[in-house]
């Protein structure tokens, strides 16, 4: 299947940008970008996985400055601000004087932009406040919300790779349509995947932790016809890979398991797992099993609250999470395949529909 490659994304299409998160993992720096317009753009910094921290933040500032330069025909100045973690850096993108003064930022005229920037958090929202476990396990559990995901063609613009969306934006999913035995995806019956015998191991693991996996996640990753489907119709090349157990920083008594992955790790999707039943999907932008390793020396609160921080819920079932993700995807392929002008598929014109304007 033809999928959309992120290295040819049209650079034009780029927002102006305002903050840096850069990040230093196991397998090398990471780099999000955000954007005036609340996107990002993220993926990884050109320079070795050992490279010193200084001239890790060097080169992003550096690729930060090109890009506006190249994209936007502005000049830019990187304010970093001081590290409260030993992995992960923050910058302010700050227009210079001389672009201040001089800058046509969109439409011919100067917009908010030129004004003192926000945060970098404000363009790709991702924090919430934790100060410990949480100690009630039924109370709801304090994650901000949001979709994560790229445009829709002429319904649904995106600034850049990923952005945001609002729950509340995004159309209704019908819940006959939605199932915990996949059947408008032909169903989970037929031959066992190559997930049967680690599925079988994470339900042992979770009985003595007294928890459990959803039917639905079961079905889906244990059966040959269904465990490749958000590889197939990832227009990002995102992959399925399932973790093991991952303690949740939030709550003493959850856990996590990861099951899907951009092919950047621009953004990782977990399966949460509550002591009172509820099972959801959260996404960050961290790799949570690399948490163990950021932590060595360093305050293990503070690892934990930074990486709680990053958590955000964006389905309340895993079927809910699996509809939307294939019809959004189904639906991006359709608009930019030869042919587009064409007629929909019903559910994918039924989704497209609460883009339209009535009338």
């Amino acid at each position: 299947m033809v999928r959309r490659k992120k290295e040819k994304k049209q650079w034009p299409a780029f927002g102006l940008p305002t903050g840096i998160v850069l990040l230093a993992t196991p397998e090398g720096w990471r780099t999000s970008v955000l954007t005036a317009e609340g996107g990002m753009l993220c993926g990884r910094l050109s320079v070795p996985a050992r490279t010193d921290p200084h001239d890790a933040r060097d080169a992003a500032a550096v690729m930060v400055t090109e890009l506006a330069r190249d994209c936007h025909e502005t000049d830019v100045q990187v304010h970093w601000d001081p590290p409260r973690e030993p992995w992960s850096w923050t910058a302010q993108v700050t227009l210079t004087a001389r672009a201040t003064r001089t800058a046509v930022v969109s439409g011919g005229r100067e917009d908010e932009s030129t004004a003192p920037n926000r945060p970098p958090s404000e363009g790709f929202s991702m924090s919430v406040s934790v100060s410990g476990p949480a100690a009630d396990t039924t109370a709801p559990t304090p994650f901000p919300t949001g979709w994560c995901a790229g445009d829709l063609g002429r319904f649904r613009p995106c600034a850049s790779t990923y952005d945001v969306y609002p729950l509340e934006s995004l159309p209704p999913l019908d819940a006959a349509h939605i199932d915990a035995r996949f059947d408008w995806l032909g169903g989970a019956d037929g031959p066992r995947s190559e997930h049967e015998e680690h599925l079988a191991a994470l339900a042992r693991d979770l009985a003595e932790a007294g928890l459990a996996l959803p039917e639905s996640f079961t079905a889906f990753y244990a059966g040959e016809h269904l465990h490749r489907t958000f590889d197939e119709v990832s227009v990002t090349a995102c992959w399925s890979h399932l973790s093991g157990l991952l303690r949740s920083p939030v709550e003493e008594g959850a856990r996590l398991v990861r099951f899907l992955r951009d092919q950047q790790d621009c953004v990782i999707w977990y399966l949460y797992l509550r002591p009172c039943g509820e099972a959801f999907v959260v996404f960050s932008h961290l790799e949570l099993e690399s948490a163990g390793w950021w932590a060595d020396g360093e305050p293990a609160e503070e690892v934990r609250a930074a990486v709680a921080a990053s958590l955000v819920r964006c389905a309340d079932t895993f079927e809910e999470f699996a509809y939307r993700f294939v019809v959004e995807n189904e639906l991006w392929m359709r608009l930019n395949s030869a042919g587009a002008d064409g007629p929909l598929p019903a559910r994918l014109q039924s989704y497209a529909d609460h883009y339209t304007p009535a009338g």
